[in-house]
């Protein structure tokens, strides 16, 4: 009866820490942007628990996190970290590229990413 005292609070508490961890590896979408012609899309994601970190009001966007560039069919062409998600808004889309000013150049011909 006194190992049930300890066993269940302990198994308890090791649920608690595990949801809280996963929940911080999570990631939330923030923003999702098509190219001009439609064939790429670039998805700006955040850790969940950011969330949870004051920022300013109306300064949702400026949690760091990351932004990735996808095919059409879902074929992720790199992912890249910056600063603040809501950079997204400054992707400039060309025929084979992509590129975030001062984070990074994705190649959509080869589909791949060069990080700055």
């Amino acid at each position: 009866m006194k190992r049930l005292r300890i066993v269940i609070p302990l198994a308890a508490l090791v649920v608690v820490v595990a949801s809280a961890l996963a929940a911080g590896l999570r990631t939330e979408e923030y923003y999702r942007a098509s190219s001009p012609d439609g064939r790429h899309y670039a998805v700006a994601t955040y850790r969940l628990y950011q969330v949870f970190i004051p920022r300013m009001p109306g300064g949702g966007g400026d949690k760091p996190g990351y932004v990735t560039v996808f095919k059409r069919g879902g074929l992720s062409c790199g992912r890249a970290p910056v600063p603040m998600v809501n950079v997204v808004y400054s992707l400039r889309w060309d025929a084979k590229t992509a590129s975030l000013p001062g984070s990074a150049s994705w190649d959509l011909v080869d589909c791949r990413v060069e990080r700055w």
